[in-house]
């Protein structure tokens, strides 16, 4: 009679996972998978978040595979690393936290306050990422996994002193990075100028080409502006917004701003980021319940977008100055020189004759 082949133990997994066994580790982390999510959904209160503190746990085990004290028990030693990730987001009051920043920064870490929640977990990461090994594996056990400065010392099998010294560069190393970072982050908020939209131009047909159109921004405070070509339609949508008018249905940029409003989102900002090849990009910023997003878009698409949610729209100084010298040499010729047939409240005049028309 053929012998049925047995699964391989934890202690099997384990001591292959510690021999550099990618699969054996995956095994190990897929088995204890439900009775780890049970564990987190308990903790928080919800499903919600579960499948992240899992993810973070794995990520500890991974981490920590050469340190696993009873191979035998892989499963509750997971478990009791998501239950310290769970406990410490319930004290922080952050998800998907890499480190507690409250702990940081009460031990001297680094400032938060200055920076949204998505983009100093996304900074931490990255400076976490950057410390030497055994810094960084002190850092990880210690703030994310909750474990004492003893426990860290017996599962890295060095002295407590060692993981004491181990903190102190890794929190120092962490306030210089980071805090650079902050300063080099208000440097270019500084370099940023806000702009308004003052008004939509329209210019005469040249031969067979349409009508050209042109957005004007302005600086606030300031005597800088920056033109650039825009479509017709986009113009249009401007100009009917700066004269205030009320449209019969909403149009598209008002439809996608109840879209936004519908998932708790709203635009935050508008950046007018560059100019390459006589063409302007633009991002917009989007802030949700679950964090910060940068979507690229097209000026007039996210000027629009900036009017109807009453988002300010900045720009660097370089890009002002790259778009007025581009402006100054188109508006240079000849079709130009005079002045524009149509500037916002006639478009917006012309478009509403239109939609009555239309009605009829």
């Amino acid at each position: 009679m053929d012998s049925v082949p047995t699964a391989p133990s934890d202690a099997d997994l384990v001591a292959a996972a510690q021999e550099g066994d990618r699969q054996a580790l995956a095994h190990l982390l897929e088995r204890h998978r439900p009775s780890v999510l049970a564990v987190c959904s308990r903790m928080l209160g919800r499903t919600e978040g579960a499948e992240d503190a899992y993810q973070e746990a794995a990520l500890q085990a991974l981490l920590g595979i050469d340190r696993v004290r009873d191979p035998s028990r892989f499963g509750p030693w997971l478990c009791g690393i998501a239950l310290n990730v769970c406990r410490l987001w319930l004290r922080s009051g952050w998800r998907e936290s890499l480190v507690d920043s409250d702990t940081l920064a009460d031990r001297g870490g680094y400032p938060t306050s200055a920076l949204g929640e998505s983009e100093v977990q996304r900074r931490v990461r990255g400076a976490v990422s950057r410390l030497p090994a055994g810094q960084r594996r002190a850092t990880v056990l210690f703030y994310l996994a909750g474990l004492t400065q003893q426990e860290v010392a017996d599962a890295l099998d060095i002295p407590v002193s060692a993981v004491k010294a181990r903190l102190h560069k890794a929190r120092s190393s962490l306030r210089r990075r980071l805090t650079s970072e902050l300063e080099v982050r208000d440097m270019e908020a500084k370099s940023e100028i806000e702009l308004r939209v003052t008004e939509v131009r329209r210019y005469p047909a040249e031969g067979d080409a349409p009508p050209k159109h042109v957005l004007v921004l302005q600086e606030v405070g300031g005597a800088r502006s920056l033109p650039m070509w825009i479509g017709p339609f986009e113009a249009t949508s401007i100009a009917l917004r700066l004269e205030g008018a009320e449209l019969p249905r909403p149009d598209t940029y008002a439809f996608v701003a109840q879209l936004l409003k519908g998932a708790g989102a709203r635009v935050s900002e508008v950046r007018v980021s560059r100019l390459a090849d006589e063409v302007f990009f633009a991002e917009t910023v989007l802030q949700s319940p679950g964090g910060t997003a940068t979507v690229d878009a097209r000026p007039s698409d996210a000027v629009n977008l900036a009017l109807v949610m009453q988002a300010p729209i900045h720009a660097s100084s370089d890009v002002i100055e790259a778009g007025a010298t581009a402006a100054s040499a188109e508006m240079g010729k000849p079709q130009y020189e005079a002045k524009p047939e149509a500037t916002s409240r006639e478009i917006a005049v012309e478009a509403i004759a239109r939609m009555r028309a239309g009605r009829r």
